[in-house]
């Protein structure tokens, strides 16, 4: 069967990808939250976690009911490590030396 030049076994072939992309994404969501009550690891945002598992910049902020550019800058600053984030930090907020 044609659909627009489309077959059928193409559109379901899109389909189960999106499907297998949003249930990596909550399996995501999951083993993120058993690891941040259990103390394990670092906590990430669910925005991060969502985008790590191939879900548009788009699609994150739909779920989450966040603006685009909130997402965007969540994902970006979860993309630098922590420890040069504190650093970057710390040194803002000391004060300079004359």
């Amino acid at each position: 069967m044609m659909l627009k030049g489309v077959s059928m076994s193409e559109v379901e072939s899109q389909n189960a990808s999106r499907v297998e992309t949003l249930l990596l994404g909550l399996m995501a969501l999951v083993a993120a939250d058993r690891d941040e009550r259990l103390g394990d690891g670092d906590a990430r945002r669910p925005e991060a976690i969502l985008a790590g598992t191939g879900l548009s910049l788009r699609e994150v902020a739909m779920i989450t009911g966040k603006k685009y550019e909130t997402v965007k800058t969540i994902v970006r600053r979860s993309k630098v490590p922590a420890t040069a984030r504190r650093k970057r930090e710390r040194s803002a907020a000391e004060p300079e030396v004359a």
